[in-house]
């Protein structure tokens, strides 16, 4: 009895060696499977408004991405804010904090409004034959200056935030797509966030 407990105590330790073996095989076929490869991401923050405005010419890629949405949108004026250019491989994340101009209806020369915006994990899958590109998270967020009147005739400036969230956006890669839209309430406006990716050589 004694010698049949001991075997079975030698097949259990080598039962588990062979299950640590096979794990650590999995994680480094994991890791073998993804991608070295690096990407251009092109964002382009593009502002929308009923303003009369003279017109600055855009890129042609973001020109054709507002057109597949403007029918959507009751807006006279685009204008394009900025243009933020990053390499990233995947799991990769972008962040990108700046003062937005433009918008004079909430702010003044001493007091901005900022606005961040962020992706979070780029993913890459095959859908139908082609390669996508993705993000787990976009996140964009706006902090705009609140002035409270006080007794003394004087004001004090806090800052308020206002924001969204999209979880789980995929893209083609090689083409310019509006992947977010963000309306300014307090101003009648409308930011566009438009994404253009590009394969490096």
């Amino acid at each position: 009895m004694k010698k049949l407990l001991n075997l079975l105590s030698v097949l259990f330790i080598i039962s588990i060696g062979f299950v640590n073996l096979s794990a650590q095989d999995e994680l480094k076929t994991d890791a073998s499977q993804k991608s070295n490869e690096i990407y251009k991401i092109y964002t382009y923050t593009v502002m929308a408004s009923n303003n009369s405005t003279v017109n600055k010419k855009m890129p042609d890629e973001v020109s054709r991405a507002l057109d597949d949405i403007k029918k959507d949108f009751a807006y006279k004026d685009y204008q394009l804010l900025s243009t933020q250019f990053q390499l990233i491989k995947e799991s990769g994340d972008v962040l990108y904090r700046s003062v937005l101009n433009n918008l004079d209806e909430v702010s003044d020369k001493n007091y901005p409004v900022f606005g961040d915006w962020s992706y979070q994990g780029l993913t890459e899958n095959m859908i139908n034959g082609r390669k996508q590109l993705g993000f787990k998270t976009f996140r964009f967020n706006m902090r705009f200056p609140v002035k409270t009147p006080t007794k003394d005739d004087a004001s004090v400036v806090t800052y308020d935030s206002i924001g969204i969230t999209t979880r789980n956006i995929d893209f083609p890669v090689g083409k310019s797509i509006v992947i977010a839209s963000f309306p300014i309430e307090i101003s009648d406006k409308t930011l566009f966030f438009v994404i253009r990716t590009e394969s490096v050589k």
